[in-house]
Formats: structure tokens, C-alpha cells, sequence
């Protein structure tokens, strides 16, 4: 088979690819290798070579328990800021429960007061919007839209 290809290689030039193809798969050029991995090969990672840092030691001492959890000058300090943002008064009183002493209705102080009517005078431009003649004479700068029920609203 390997003559066969060398003499069609010899004979005909045109079939030079086909003749190629033939004598490689014959395995003259062929050797017995595996095919190439595209991957390179699994490396280890570097590993530095450093001691492992100390154990952290902890002790109990004899004065540790249960603190307070505030000082004197805590308690100082929280009585001066009381003094300063309360009504002056030093004294810390606990609070009291106040919903006891809610039953669910608010009496207000003071009757309610009728809304005062702003009294408005609308424009009608010539570009079809109303705009509001402000008391000092000028224009308010937005257009608005009157609706059916004569309310009006800004444009937008």
C-alpha cells in the first residue's frame, strides 16, 4: 500500500492532498504517540514556606465577675445630659406605663377651624390654558387645565 501511494504521488500531482491522506493513514509517518492534550498538566500550587502563627493563650485572672456595666462617670455624664436636654431636673425617675391611662379617645384642646377659601383669579390665555394672577400682580409660570366641574389642575 505504501508503494501503491508513492507511485500515485509520482504519477499524479493533481491528487497530491488524496495521496497525503493515504500514506498518513498508513501509518509511515504515524508514530505510536498518544494525541496532544490541549490542557496543560495539573501543577501543584506553591507552597510558602512559613511557620504557622502562635496559639493565642487565653487566662482568667482573679479580678474578673460581673461588672456594673456603667462607672460613676457614666452615671455623671448621663445626668448632665439629662440636666442639658430634659427640663433641668438631675433626678432619673423610672417611666410609667401610660397606656393605663389611655382609653382610646383624644379630646383636642382646640376646635377645629374651618378652612379659609384662598380667593383666586383665573386667566384665560390665548394658548387655551388658565394661569393664576398671583396677589402682587404677576403670573404664576405653570399653565393649568380646567376640568368639567370647574376645578383647576396643573398641566402636565
Amino acid at each position: 500500500m505504501i508503494r501503491a501511494s508513492l507511485d500515485l504521488l509520482q504519477d499524479a500531482s493533481s491528487h497530491a492532498s488524496m495521496v497525503v491522506r493515504i500514506v498518513h493513514q498508513g501509518g509511515r509517518f504515524r508514530k505510536a504517540m498518544p494525541p496532544i492534550w490541549p490542557f496543560g498538566k495539573k501543577k501543584q500550587p506553591l507552597q510558602l514556606a512559613e511557620e504557622p502563627p502562635a496559639p493565642v493563650i487565653y487566662r482568667k485572672t482573679g479580678d474578673q465577675g460581673i461588672s456594673s456595666g456603667s462607672t460613676d462617670q457614666q452615671k455623671e455624664d448621663y445626668k448632665a445630659a439629662l440636666s442639658f436636654f430634659g427640663s433641668g431636673n438631675e433626678t432619673v425617675e423610672r417611666a410609667t406605663d401610660q397606656s393605663k391611662h389611655y382609653d382610646g379617645v383624644v379630646a383636642s384642646s382646640q376646635p377645629a377651624t374651618p378652612a379659609i377659601k384662598e380667593v383666586v383669579d383665573w386667566h384665560h390665555h390665548t394658548d387655551g390654558y388658565h394661569y393664576k394672577k398671583l396677589p402682587d400682580g404677576a403670573f404664576d409660570p405653570v399653565p393649568y387645565v380646567r376640568s368639567q366641574d370647574g376645578k383647576y389642575t396643573p398641566y402636565s
